[in-house]
Order: structure tokens, then C-alpha cells, then sequence
């Protein structure tokens, strides 16, 4: 068990980038909504000033009215991935970040979760304290948000508009469902699936 969670830090250690974690070289260059808050869980067993950075990071990319993308584009220069900032368009609506960009969909909400679970590792820490104070503001908007935008028949049953916002991205759960979308009435511009190259 201690070689697996040394081999478990020494990823999360190599994957960190600059007060993020991004969830593997090359594929995926940029910060992940519901992957930073199962990272800072895990940076919480060994390095909590590094998973109050992870979450703090994510929340620099939230909106106006409360969501936090599924994806936080800390660089604006990295193209390895597709679809990038560029492609999603979401920084020129209204309420989006200048910066950093953002995609313009979300993932579920577990940060909350994620910081009752540090709060238990960690009852005493001051920096986890003040911490919490000042996201929790932020991760309240962000509940909100489904509330509000989310659930027009105020059931709470908040709905998604892509698959990736369930978490579950490509699974075959969806394809019966994304297989009923008529294409023929969308304009999709080309474009090229980077991940596939890898």
C-alpha cells in the first residue's frame, strides 16, 4: 500500500502545473472541473496548501451567474487539445472570464463535498479555515446556478446540455441519445479531434 500511494503523489506531483493539476501530459493540458476536486482530495493527504491552490484555481474561472466550467484554459497557448478556448467561443459571452478562457459547459458540483471531506482531514488548520470562508460564497453561487438555469420546472432536477457535463463524457450511456440529433440542421465548422493523435 505505501508503494501505491508514493506512485499516487509522484503523478499528482508530476501533473501539477503552476497552482493546478492537469489530469495527464499532453492529452489534457488544462484544468478539469470535477478531476480538481478529486485531485485536491487527494493532495489533501499530503499537501493541503497545495489542494486549497487546486480548488482556488478552479474558482478563477467562474461565471457571472454562478457555473464553473468543465474546463479552466490557464493557457492560451497550448494546442494539443481540441475542442480549445477558441472553438467553445465562451469568453465573449456576457458574464464568461477574460481570463482565464473557459469552456462554456459544467461538470457536476462536487467541490462542496470535496472541501467537507479536507475540513475533516484537516478540523484545525487555519489556512483550511480561511479559506472555506471565502469559497464558500463561490460554491454557493455555483449550487444556484442548477437551481436557477437548470431546472425550469423547479423539480430539482437539474439537466445537462452535453454529455461531458455529466462526467461520463463518451460513454456509450449517450450514444442512443446523441444518435436522435439531426445534424442536418446544425452548422458544425471542421475541425480536428487532437485527442484521437495520441
Amino acid at each position: 500500500m505505501k508503494r501505491l500511494l508514493e506512485s499516487a503523489k509522484k503523478i499528482l506531483d508530476l501533473n501539477w502545473r503552476n497552482g493546478f493539476t492537469i489530469p495527464t501530459d499532453k492529452l489534457y493540458p488544462f484544468q478539469w472541473n470535477w478531476d480538481s476536486g478529486f485531485v485536491s482530495l487527494g493532495h489533501g493527504h499530503f499537501d493541503l496548501s497545495r489542494a486549497i491552490k487546486e480548488i482556488d484555481s478552479l474558482l478563477s474561472g467562474q461565471w457571472e451567474n454562478g457555473m464553473i466550467p468543465h474546463i479552466i484554459f490557464h493557457s492560451e497557448n497550448e494546442n494539443s487539445y481540441f475542442p480549445n478556448h477558441d472553438f467553445w467561443g465562451a469568453n465573449v459571452n456576457k458574464g464568461a472570464p477574460k481570463k482565464p478562457k473557459t469552456s462554456g459547459i459544467t461538470q457536476p458540483p462536487v467541490i462542496g463535498f470535496i472541501i467537507e471531506e479536507l475540513y475533516k482531514m484537516h478540523p484545525n488548520d487555519k489556512e483550511l479555515a480561511d479559506f472555506i470562508k471565502l469559497a464558500f460564497p463561490k460554491i454557493l453561487h455555483y449550487h444556484r446556478f442548477f437551481y436557477t438555469y437548470r431546472d425550469p420546472n423547479q423539480e430539482a432536477l437539474a439537466f445537462i446540455y452535453h454529455p461531458w457535463e455529466s462526467g461520463r463524457d463518451n460513454s456509450p450511456l449517450w450514444d442512443e441519445s446523441v444518435n436522435r440529433i439531426d445534424l442536418s440542421k446544425v452548422s458544425i465548422p471542421p475541425y480536428n479531434r487532437k485527442d484521437k493523435e495520441h
